[in-house]
């Protein structure tokens, strides 16, 4: 699909299998303002994107995307919630905190 001039990535994520990518894209005005945050799911091999409104997000350290180790679910933090990404569909609210936010980086080894 084609990408708008003014549409900007705020985060990406690769899954740990390589097989899809996350981003978190928003629109940008003439002054840099930003508006209409989306999570965006790109699958190569199927050439087919995902797309849900993220009408809570902010430009802050707080909000961040994490895949799991498996590569099977995509989360969504916020500072008051995770979200949860099962393959196609809608974006629920996680049960439990997922193990992939601690350490809040994901880049690096601690070993």
């Amino acid at each position: 699909p084609a990408t708008p001039d003014d549409l900007v990535i705020f985060q990406i994520s690769p899954s740990p299998s390589g097989d899809r990518l996350a981003l978190v894209t928003a629109v940008s005005n003439e002054n840099w303002e930003f508006s209409e945050f989306e999570l965006r799911i790109l699958d190569p091999k199927s050439q087919s994107v995902e797309v849900h409104p993220l009408s809570f997000w902010t430009a802050l350290p707080l909000y961040g995307i994490r895949w799991s180790n498996d590569s099977k679910r995509l989360y969504i933090r916020t500072p008051d919630r995770v979200l949860l990404w099962e393959g196609k569909g809608n974006l629920v609210e996680a049960k439990a905190y997922p193990d992939c936010f601690s350490p809040s980086t994901n880049f690096g080894s601690l070993a």
